[in-house]
């Protein structure tokens, strides 16, 4: 299925002239229910969104799109992003009036600088809008380290459980990769009478995921679905009792009503990542966690 839209000029510095298609990757990976999609752009889109992610130090790749007969009446030449900032999803989803071309913006975004090792990928579920009118963004991520091994496990449905992971997004400042490489070798200074041991949960930050802006957390064979679950949950408070605060390295939410309430966008994006992980490997209940 493709869905069409003129990209909206209020986020997309002024482009009177930008056409997109979102559509749905042909080698039909889905994680959980999100499917793996992509923008198709005509050339004057596709600059303006280089452009922006130039501007913000975000990486794109794109590619001459060659097979058009699917695109009714278009005489223009397409290019497809292989790989799409948040950014540009983000704006989309805040900027685009038609409801049902926002349902259509719902799946799973390559995001990898390696691809062709690994796959990262942003899970866009929707948006919900605030008392003045703005959107909160639900979103989370997921990463897998080794592309051979899970088409080999799961074929072309990849679990959400076993792809839990967090990029630098969770770090106060953008694209922190200075304090992601801090916590891969526990360097970051904790909260009084903690002792956070990334080790501890599985958390591993290796040289691809962290060439990948994200680390990710370890399977063992042995656990449970819920077993697996409870210790990613243990991780992300012990995470936010040991780096969360003043002087911390933990960013707040994006959530006008959690940045409120102190909550940080690795718990929020760990609350959602844990309602559909929960959902997909048939999980009713997890044993709660104690600090």
């Amino acid at each position: 299925m493709v869905c069409r839209f003129e990209l909206p000029k209020s986020m997309f510095n002024d482009c009177h002239d930008g056409i997109c298609y979102i559509a749905n990757i042909k080698n039909g990976r889905k994680f959980g229910d999100f499917i793996e999609k992509t923008l198709l752009c005509n050339e004057s889109a596709h600059n303006v969104i280089n452009n922006i992610c130039d501007e913000y130090n975000y990486t794109s790749s794109s590619e001459e799109y060659k097979n058009n007969e699917e695109f009714e009446n278009n005489k223009d030449k397409l290019l497809i992003f292989t790989k799409l900032p948040v950014i540009i999803l983000i704006r989309l989803m805040i900027s685009l009036d038609k409801e049902d071309v926002v349902s259509q913006l719902t799946g799973a975004y390559p995001i990898a600088m390696t691809p062709n090792k690994c796959t990262c990928m942003n899970i866009i579920v929707g948006r919900r809008k605030n008392e003045d009118n703005s959107y909160n963004i639900d979103k989370f991520s997921l990463y897998y380290p080794n592309n051979h091994l899970c088409y080999k496990l799961y074929g072309k449905n990849w679990p959400i459980l076993n792809g839990y992971a967090f990029r630098t997004a969770v770090l106060n400042g953008i694209l922190n990769r200075s304090d992601l490489n801090k916590l891969r070798f526990n360097e970051i200074i904790q909260n009084k009478d903690i002792n956070f041991i990334k080790e501890s949960y599985g958390l591993k930050i290796d040289d691809l995921s962290e060439y990948e802006y994200c680390a990710y957390i370890e399977g063992v064979s042995s656990e449970t679905s819920q077993e697996h679950l409870s210790r990613i949950e243990n991780m992300v408070k012990h995470m936010v009792k040991a780096y969360h605060g003043e002087q911390g390295v933990l960013a707040l939410s994006y959530d006008k009503k959690e940045k409120e309430e102190n909550i940080t966008a690795l718990e929020g994006e760990f609350k959602l990542f844990k309602k559909y992980a929960m959902v997909n490997s048939g999980i009713t209940e997890i044993t709660p966690t104690n600090i």
